[in-house]
C-alpha cells in the first residue's frame, strides 16, 4: 500500500488559525489598528471579523485612542487642500506616515475641517462634505438637506467615540435670520443615515465661532468670546454654559491660544505677554477651571534659541517666546490626573514642531517644517492643525 503523506504540523497549523473564527478574532484583537487593516485583504474571514461592529468595539476598548501624528494645513499655500502629516515619533526614528491617505487627500482636493478620534470631517468644493477614515482610506459623502442649496450651514462639527459606538454624529449650527431664538441645532446620525432637529432653538447675544467646537464628554463645546464655554449635550439635546476661566477678566479672546481635549478633558492655555503661558483644565462636573500647569517656555528656549529671535525687535515688556501650543496630549490612563506627568504639549517654534513635557520639562523634536526658522517672514501660526488617532471604524 502506498504511503500516505502526512500534512505537516505547520501547514496544520495555518489552517486552523486561518479558519477557526474564534481564534482569528483573540489574534486580530491583539494587533494594533494598521496591522488589522493589512490583514483584512490576506482572508476573507479576517476581513468578516474585522468588518464587524462587535469586534470593532472590543478592539477599541483593547487599543485606547492615541495621539499618533497630526494633519498640518498651511494656510500661505494657493490650494485648498494642501496637506502634510508630522509623526508624533522623534524624527530620527522610523515611523509610520500615512502618505497614502495625505497624498489622496490633496488629489481629490478634500480639505480637513475637523478631526475626532480618528475619523475626519472633510469638505469639498464640488461633492459637499465627507467623513473620511485615514487609516482605512474610507471616505463617505454626507447627505445634505436640500435647504443648504440656498442656506447653507452655519457650523459642521464631528461627534465620534469609538469606546461608546461605532457610530458618528456631525452636529449642525443653524442661524434662523429676523427670529428669536436665532439659533437651532440639527444632528446626522450615521447609524440612521437621516438628519434631524435636536432640541429647542435658543438665543445666543454674543458671536459664537460655531465652526470651532470641540468634543469631549458626549457634547460639543465652543469657546465664547468671555471665554465660557457654550456646549450642545448630544444625548439630553440641550446648550448649556461652564463657568469662565479664574482669569476671565483679564482674557482677551486674541490671546487665547489653545482650546481643546485630550483623554476626556478640556484644556485652555492662555498667554499674556511674558515668556510663559497657563494651562487651565476643567473640572470633571464642569464647576470651573483650575490651573494645571504655569509653563515656564525659559527651560524651551535654551533647547530651541530660534524662539527668541524677535526678543530684540521688541520691548522688553512686550515680550514673548515664539511658541504656539498645537495640541495637549494626555496618555495616562487616570483620566487626567497625570500624576506621572504624562501630560504633554506639542508646540511649534519658527521652523520646527516639538514634544514637550512642562513637568519633566523633556522635549524632542518631531518634524522640521518646510522653512527657514530665521526667515523674518515665517511665522509659526501659518497653519491649521489636526490631530490624527488610527482606528478600524468604518465610516
Amino acid at each position: 500500500m502506498a504511503n500516505i503523506k502526512e500534512p505537516s504540523s505547520a501547514t496544520t497549523s495555518g489552517e486552523v488559525i486561518a479558519t477557526n473564527y474564534d481564534l482569528a478574532t483573540q489574534i486580530l484583537l491583539h494587533l494594533p489598528a494598521t496591522s488589522v487593516v493589512n490583514l483584512k485583504i490576506t482572508s476573507k474571514l479576517w476581513c468578516l471579523i474585522s468588518s464587524d461592529h462587535y469586534f470593532i468595539t472590543n478592539h477599541t476598548v483593547s487599543h485606547p485612542p492615541l495621539l499618533s501624528g497630526l494633519f498640518l494645513h498651511y494656510l500661505g499655500r494657493a490650494r485648498a487642500s494642501s496637506h502634510e502629516y508630522a509623526t508624533l515619533q522623534p524624527i530620527n526614528r522610523s515611523k509610520y506616515t500615512p502618505l497614502q491617505f495625505v497624498g489622496a487627500l490633496n488629489s481629490l482636493d478634500l480639505h480637513i475641517l475637523q478631526s475626532c478620534n480618528g475619523l475626519l470631517l472633510c469638505s469639498s468644493n464640488t461633492n459637499g462634505y465627507y467623513i473620511c477614515n485615514p487609516t482605512t482610506l474610507q471616505r463617505r459623502l454626507i447627505p445634505l438637506p436640500k435647504e443648504w442649496l440656498v442656506f447653507g450651514p452655519l457650523a459642521l462639527n464631528l461627534a465620534f467615540d469609538p469606546r461608546k459606538s461605532p457610530y458618528y454624529k456631525v452636529v449642525r449650527v443653524k442661524r434662523l435670520y429676523g427670529k428669536q431664538p436665532n439659533y437651532q441645532v440639527e444632528v446626522y446620525s450615521s447609524e440612521t443615515g437621516q438628519w434631524k432637529v435636536s432640541g429647542e432653538a435658543f438665543v445666543e447675544a454674543q458671536e459664537v465661532n460655531f465652526k470651532q467646537g470641540v468634543y469631549c464628554k458626549g457634547a460639543i463645546h465652543w469657546l465664547k468670546p468671555t471665554s465660557s464655554c457654550l456646549y450642545f449635550d448630544i444625548d439630553n439635546e440641550c446648550i448649556k454654559v461652564t463657568p469662565e476661566p479664574p482669569r476671565a477678566k483679564q482674557f482677551d479672546v486674541s490671546e487665547r491660544d489653545y482650546f481643546g481635549q485630550s483623554n476626556g478633558c478640556l484644556y485652555l492655555v492662555v498667554r499674556r505677554h511674558l515668556p510663559n503661558f497657563t494651562l487651565f483644565q476643567m473640572e470633571d462636573d464642569y464647576s470651573g477651571w483650575f490651573m494645571k500647569y504655569f509653563v515656564d517656555l525659559d527651560v524651551l528656549a535654551s533647547s530651541f534659541p530660534s524662539m527668541a529671535r524677535n526678543f530684540y525687535n521688541t520691548p522688553i515688556f512686550c515680550r514673548f517666546y515664539e511658541c504656539n501650543v498645537l495640541c495637549v496630549v494626555d496618555n495616562n490612563t487616570g483620566k487626567g490626573n497625570n500624576e506621572n506627568g504624562q501630560l504633554n504639549l506639542v508646540v511649534s517654534i519658527p521652523g520646527e514642531i516639538v514634544y514637550f513635557n512642562p513637568c519633566t520639562n523633556v522635549s524632542n523634536k518631531i518634524a522640521q517644517l518646510m522653512v527657514c526658522p530665521f526667515d523674518e517672514s515665517v511665522w509659526f501660526r501659518d497653519f491649521f492643525v489636526h490631530e490624527y488617532v488610527e482606528t478600524i471604524c468604518a465610516v
